[in-house]
């Protein structure tokens, strides 16, 4: 059985280049991905953070069009007194209003 031997195998020329090329190759990768301005790293990031934005976009659109529908509501002078009541706790004149606080009855 024949030894098998590297050098033989490998032609010379490509040795000495390919670990020139093949480290540069290397370097450029590494490069690329964690020191570079626009590296891979980077990019995941601002990727999260434009992920949080239109998620909190999609919740303030929700919330413009709850209150656009109390807008619709609020314009029935009847419904904006039921609202003006309950909420800020408005009255008429020589009517009183009672408080009850059901929060410790449970």
């Amino acid at each position: 059985m024949k030894k098998f031997k590297l050098k033989q195998w490998i032609p010379t020329r490509l040795t000495s280049a390919g670990w020139i090329y093949g480290s540069l190759t290397l370097g450029f990768i590494l490069w690329m991905t964690f020191l570079d301005t626009n590296s891979w790293r980077i990019q995941w990031e601002l990727q999260g953070e434009i992920d949080k934005l239109e998620a909190e976009k999609q919740k303030l659109i929700q919330a413009i069009e709850a209150d656009e529908k109390t807008i619709q509501k609020l314009e029935n002078l009847d419904s904006l007194e039921n609202y003006a009541r309950e909420k800020y706790l408005f009255k008429k004149e020589g009517e009183y209003i009672f408080l009850i606080d059901t929060t410790s009855l449970r």
